[in-house]
């Protein structure tokens, strides 16, 4: 049977400026996966949706377009954090906002309802 041996780390390969260097890159690497920056939204509620409207999709405080604009919109193409609740052709945005369910497309069905 052959014996595995594993190398002594020395103290002096963990000392100056290139391994602060690349510790550093390594964690902000981390970081950024971590934080969802490349991946887009973290999907909290379970359900991400994509933005399918021509045109930026207005965000209403309430499942209705009589209810007040909630002041932002949503740009074509984009992903968001939604919940699984539709109520009157509106989907529940993760914020609480509400936009028209037609442009939402889910991006997995099993937590979007």
């Amino acid at each position: 049977m052959a014996k595995l041996s594993i190398p002594k780390l020395e103290a002096q390969r963990f000392r100056g400026w290139p391994f602060v260097f690349v510790a550093g890159v390594v964690l902000a690497v981390v970081a950024l996966l971590d934080d969802g920056y490349l991946s887009g939204p973290t999907g909290q509620t379970g359900c991400i949706v994509t933005v399918t409207s021509t045109s930026p999709l207005k965000v209403w405080v309430g499942p209705s377009a009589s209810a007040a604009a909630a002041g932002n919109q949503l740009a074509v193409g984009a992903r968001v954090d939604a919940k699984p609740v539709v109520q009157d052709g509106y989907r529940q945005l993760a914020d609480g906002n509400w936009a028209a369910a037609q442009y939402l497309r889910p991006e997995s069905v099993g937590g979007c309802g």
